[in-house]
């Protein structure tokens, strides 16, 4: 993952570079080496299988593990609090939110003999913190229908996303262009000679969330309102070389995030 650094003259100087406003680096300051990329399902494999509060949860569960035709049926989500993302066999069919603004419609087609696993990742959006909806729970409280069925057999895995460190990271590839629809992390990282307050924007990105030195600082959504940056205050920073990850739930066009002031 690219970080490109932009500063002005004198005042929080990044990765060494006094730069005038309005200069960007000929070169990002994070080399091939360091751009790494994790699949977002390795989380399951710390994800604790306990439904313990987290920002994100994810269910599992085999179709028609029994040979023998599954006319289509379409996915009926019957409570969902707040986001979902809807995978068969893994490839994303479709997005669903609370608010009905994005419902796509994702239909289950199986012939004989054919079976299918469908995962289900759902997104905390948040809570307000007054009034009478003060209690309002996560996931998907009632269950998930196909043929007006609900299904049953489900693995849940809450997944809290503080266990980057843990995950298997490998360089950037031109042969991941394939996972630029899929959840994915990246990694990379920046040397700070002098911190200071600065803004992390990530123009290139969708929707997730921004971690620095393991410290989760933020989401953006690029496509739902008007803010573009993350505030990064200067006590996050250390001298010298620091961390960036960034978790991608919706596609990226290019892995480049920019540090301006």
């Amino acid at each position: 993952m690219d970080i490109e650094q932009h500063g002005t003259g004198g005042v929080g100087i990044i990765g060494g570079m006094n730069l005038s406003a309005g200069q960007i680096p000929d070169e990002p300051s994070v080399n091939g080496s360091e751009k790494q990329i994790a699949a977002f399902c390795e989380c399951l494999r710390f994800g604790d299988i306990l439904q313990n509060p987290a920002d994100f949860c994810c269910g599992e569960i085999g179709i028609n593990q029994k040979p023998g035709p599954f006319a289509e049926s379409e996915i009926k989500i019957d409570g969902l609090h707040d986001r979902a993302h809807i995978y068969l066999d893994g490839v994303l069919q479709g997005i669903q939110e609370r608010t009905g603004k994005r419902n796509d419609i994702v239909s289950v087609c199986l012939k004989e003999g054919e079976e299918a696993r469908l995962s289900i990742l759902v997104e905390n959006l948040g809570r307000v913190n007054y009034g009478p909806k003060l209690w309002d729970e996560k996931g998907i409280l009632r269950g998930v229908k196909l043929n007006h069925q609900y299904q049953f057999g489900w693995k849940m895995y809450s997944l809290p996303c503080d266990n980057a460190d843990k995950l298997s990271f490998a360089p950037i590839k031109s042969a991941d262009s394939e996972r630029l629809n899929s959840p994915v992390f990246l990694k990379g990282h920046f040397a700070v000679s002098e911190k200071a307050d600065t803004f992390v924007r990530l123009d290139g990105f969708t929707k997730g969330c921004v971690y620095i030195n393991g410290f989760h600082l933020g989401r953006y959504w690029n496509t739902a309102g008007s803010q573009k940056t993350l505030y990064l205050p200067a006590p996050l920073l250390k001298d010298g070389e620091n961390e960036l990850v960034v978790l991608e739930l919706e596609g990226y066009q290019q892995p480049k995030v920019l540090l301006t002031d």
